[in-house]
């Protein structure tokens, strides 16, 4: 049984963790005493290294000691003048890994629901499908055909987002919104493949998450719901959810 509301749980955890990490950021930001604290910690690991490269070399250690007392107010001047380019840094580093969780989270939740489709109506996958006589014989029939079952999810999730679309309405009879959502999921997983594999210090703005969480909130649910009418055994939606309102979302 594939659950929405496990899904959901999903989605509103990586909001939370995100969250908590820009206030905590926030937070840093705003007190001197912790920006004081990490430029400290930065300026002990220098002293440290100091010492363990020069601790045979007493004259040397000295010298290098007490230069490090001369240019430490320098150097704490110099790193606390770069906390808040640093601090913008992080929060875009926030922002893309909250941005590639939700695409993440939200292709793993389609491919589920695809095998638990196709594992409550395997005679929706491809009957032209030719499978080796020997396969046949040597194998049991149910892990045959969940076998059968990931080489199509796998195949699906290489395709386009104009094939995904056509393949859940035509085959699935899962309905994307009428394929009027595929500019917006086609822009959300655009974005994520050039932080990945393009440009990894990409900027993405409050405006390209709030995108992404409008994407992997709707597919999803709308999926679910019609799922949920469709192949009733196999899919739940929230507890109470009215049958009639499941079943407006169908196109029959």
């Amino acid at each position: 049984m594939l659950s929405w509301e496990e899904y959901f749980d999903r989605i509103v955890s990586v909001q939370l963790q995100f969250d908590l990490a820009r206030k905590a950021l926030a937070s840093f930001q705003d007190k001197p005493e912790a920006v004081e604290r990490y430029i400290e910690g930065e300026l002990e690991e220098v002293r440290k290294s100091i010492i363990k490269e020069n601790e045979d070399q007493t004259d040397q250690l000295k010298q290098h000691l007490a230069f490090m007392r001369e240019m430490t107010e320098s150097y704490f001047n110099s790193v606390k003048a770069s906390i808040p380019a640093r601090v913008a840094e992080v929060e875009n580093r926030l922002n893309q890994n909250e941005f590639i969780s939700l695409v993440t989270l939200f292709e793993g939740f389609i491919k589920d629901i695809h095998r638990q489709v196709l594992r409550q109506k395997p005679e929706l996958l491809r009957a032209d499908r030719q499978i080796p006589l020997g396969k046949v014989i040597a194998i049991e029939k149910e892990k045959l055909i969940e076998e059968e079952i990931e080489r199509e999810v796998q195949n699906l999730d290489r395709k386009n987002v104009e094939e995904k679309v056509k393949y859940f309405r035509e085959r699935l009879r899962i309905d994307w919104f009428d394929g009027t959502i595929v500019p917006l999921l086609a822009r959300v997983l655009e974005l994520r493949n050039v932080i990945l594999h393009v440009d990894p210090n990409k900027k993405i703005e409050e405006l390209d998450i709030g995108l992404a969480n409008t994407v992997c909130f709707t597919i999803p649910w709308v999926s679910v719901a019609q799922a949920a009418v469709l192949y009733p055994s196999g899919f739940k939606m929230i507890e109470g959810l009215d049958e009639g309102k499941a079943k407006a979302l169908l196109k029959q």
